[in-house]
């Protein structure tokens, strides 16, 4: 949904995953965006009517809620949603692409989830453990819970992925007249979010944690925006795309039965059937 707002002309979306409002789950303090730098993020923008940006944590994370309420108590909250299933095998995937996640067997990262909330077993590189709480990222309703107490229902708009899927162009509309702009408006639909896999996890380890001497070097021979572009084309050529692996249907059952409670308690929030998500 990001890249296809992105497009409308009286939006501007700042930079995906900037995390300012969900500091409770970053590891690395390094990764801390100052008010300043935050609101940095926005400096291009000019007349458009709509200002936001899109961060995965701020679900996830429990103070992330009250944080943009008192920053904005009118701000409009998008959460979109799939079956936490397919959600986890999807999450699982791009955090070892990220380099987040270094257990690649998602059965195995699964049931390393006791040991991660103990402060264990949590790779080096791994800015936000809490990603890696398999369990509490499929929490969904009492994500969502805490924006509905605090905002207000009309303030918050939940879409599935099923419905974004099947008719993308419907769900896109919905989604431009509850943030009041032209609903008119047809992006281009892309597929976006493909299954990534890593050329060199070396390289993009280096990327990632560029040296000081680097980042130095670099900020004297070129501006930011060049450094920036430069960073994108070395992971685009650093990216394969491929196929994602089936689940591993036994597995999958075990994990659908696991997650059917909350999957009831989030179609009573929400009002949607989601039957369709209880069957492996």
């Amino acid at each position: 949904m990001d890249s296809y707002l992105h497009q409308h002309p009286d939006i501007f979306m700042g930079p995906k995953e900037a995390h300012y409002f969900s500091p409770d789950v970053i590891r690395d303090q390094n990764f801390l965006f100052s008010s300043e730098r935050y609101e940095r993020l926005f400096s291009e923008a000019s007349n458009e009517k709509v200002v936001g940006e899109g961060s995965v944590h701020y679900l996830v994370s429990p103070e992330a809620a009250k944080r943009i309420h008192d920053f904005d108590p009118k701000a409009k909250i998008l959460v979109h949603v799939r079956n936490p299933v397919d959600f986890l095998y999807s999450h699982h995937s791009q955090q070892v692409f990220e380099g987040y996640e270094d257990i690649e067997d998602f059965q195995e990262a699964y049931h390393a989830t006791d040991d991660r909330r103990k402060g264990q077993r949590i790779p080096e590189k791994c800015r936000f453990e809490k990603i890696l709480d398999y369990r509490e990222m499929t929490n969904f309703a009492d994500q969502i819970q805490r924006y509905f107490d605090l905002f207000g229902r009309e303030q918050v708009m939940v879409t599935l992925f099923d419905d974004f899927k099947n008719d993308t162009s419907s769900v896109y509309r919905k989604t431009l007249a509850f943030l009041e702009v032209d609903p008119s408006f047809e992006p281009a639909f892309p597929v976006v979010n493909p299954n990534k896999k890593i050329r060199s996890r070396a390289l993009m380890n280096f990327i990632k944690d560029t040296p000081d001497w680097v980042t130095s070097a670099s900020r004297m021979v070129m501006p930011l925006p060049v450094r920036k572009k430069l960073k994108q084309w070395i992971i685009r050529k650093n990216t394969r795309f491929q196929e994602r692996t089936p689940m591993d249907q036994a597995f999958r059952a075990q994990l659908t039965i696991e997650m059917q409670p909350g999957v009831e308690r989030l179609a009573k929030l929400i009002g949607r059937d989601l039957s369709a998500w209880q069957k492996s």
